[in-house]
């Protein structure tokens, strides 16, 4: 009988690890470098792997990728370091504690700042910040960053009782980043009010998760607020990745099927080694908390099966990207709106009544669809 447990997630990301390590180990022969070789981890991606190495007792290679690290602003890098201390900090070498202390203590007045809010347009950059801020803050007990990030954090608890879901809704990739955020701010935290929050916070969004999960077809139905080339065309992704660490083989599109070896014709955003893989790594890193009154939800729908989540997109002032973008996008009035989804055991279909933001790499219609009574490999 399926059970989302602390040790069967372990278990899952132990299978995971076991597979990816060596892969990792080779690649680092070439070393460390803010100019990587084609279709090998860029810094960030480092670092991801350096969690695994950390956690798989390859002490000696993790802290040599953060002393050699280039570290340059990143809004991914300062929660990454601050998850290490978090949990490998014995492990740790002095002189990697202080690089690594130094760039989060940084990068701390950046998250703080006003414009870094729940309803900007890179919402997960916000989810971010705020754990930074959060775990950050208490780690190295700097409390008025605490306080920052706590406002921060209420923000968020008021995204969800204005709507359905935060603003980044149903993104197969970055659903699971807001995630892992909600996540380790319960693990981490020591502030019992603060986790009560977050702990609310990943409920809601594993709301959104399970009853967008079209399990006949093991995607995350639509419509998407923002998707890649590999996510629209339904190939394997990270929120299957996600999937798989709480629902284990019930989903039937996963990282140990899909990912090792890469299969032929399989699209991948960016490249297996330089960022699937290690983003898949962090995203497995975690113990989730999946409320067990969920699983009949995402698991054994009852169909016809139809669900709509008020939405809403805030105004933007100023370019999405910097203005030397190959295609910057302009600015965007926003909306209040909603979200439809309908599902039946051979397809799903979601529709939003307006496109998210600009429409960039959004899916304002989207379907998924069986095309076989039984998954093959």
């Amino acid at each position: 009988m399926f059970i989302a447990s602390k040790e069967l997630q372990d278990q899952r990301r132990k299978e995971f690890n076991q597979k990816y390590v060596g892969i990792m180990l080779e690649l680092l022969q070439d070393g460390v470098t803010d100019t990587p070789k084609a279709h090998h981890p860029d810094v960030r991606s480092w670092v991801w792997n350096a969690q695994l190495l950390f956690e798989e007792g390859y002490y000696k290679e993790a802290n040599e990728i953060i002393r050699i690290a280039p570290l340059k602003k990143c809004e991914f890098m300062p929660m990454l370091l601050t998850q290490i201390f978090q949990c490998y900090d014995r492990y740790m070498d002095e002189d990697v504690k202080v690089k690594a202390e130094q760039y989060i203590k940084q990068a701390l007045p950046l998250a703080a700042e006003e414009s870094i809010h729940p309803t900007m347009y890179n919402d997960n950059f916000a989810n971010m910040a705020t754990y930074t801020l959060l775990s950050a803050g208490e780690y190295f007990n700097l409390p008025e960053y605490v306080e920052i990030g706590r406002d921060k954090l209420e923000q968020f608890c008021d995204v969800f009782r204005r709507c359905g879901t935060i603003m980044e809704y149903s993104s197969p990739t970055y659903s699971a980043i807001h995630l892992l955020c909600f996540a380790e701010m319960y693990n981490h935290l020591k502030d019992p009010q603060l986790r009560q929050m977050a702990a609310m916070c990943e409920e809601r969004m594993w709301v959104e998760m399970a009853t967008h999960y079209h399990a006949e077809t093991a995607h995350l139905a639509g419509p998407y607020s923002r998707a890649y080339t590999a996510d629209t065309i339904g190939h394997p992704n990270i929120v299957c990745s996600l999937f798989w660490k709480v629902f284990g083989e019930r989903c039937f599109i996963n990282p140990m099927k899909d990912f090792f070896p890469i299969r032929d014709n399989q699209v991948v955003h960016i490249s297996a080694n330089a960022l699937l893989l290690p983003n898949v790594a962090w995203i497995l890193g975690t113990t989730y908390h999946f409320p067990e009154y969920l699983l009949p939800v995402a698991l054994e729908k009852k169909y016809p099966y139809h669900v709509e989540m008020a939405v809403e997109c805030l105004s933007a002032d100023a370019l999405a990207y910097n203005e030397d973008d190959d295609e910057p996008y302009g600015a965007f009035g926003g909306h209040r709106s909603t979200t439809t989804t309908f599902m039946t055991k051979e397809y799903s279909m979601g529709t939003a009544q307006q496109q998210y933001h600009s429409g960039s790499a959004t899916e304002g219609f989207y379907v998924t669809y069986k095309n076989c009574d039984e998954a093959k490999t």
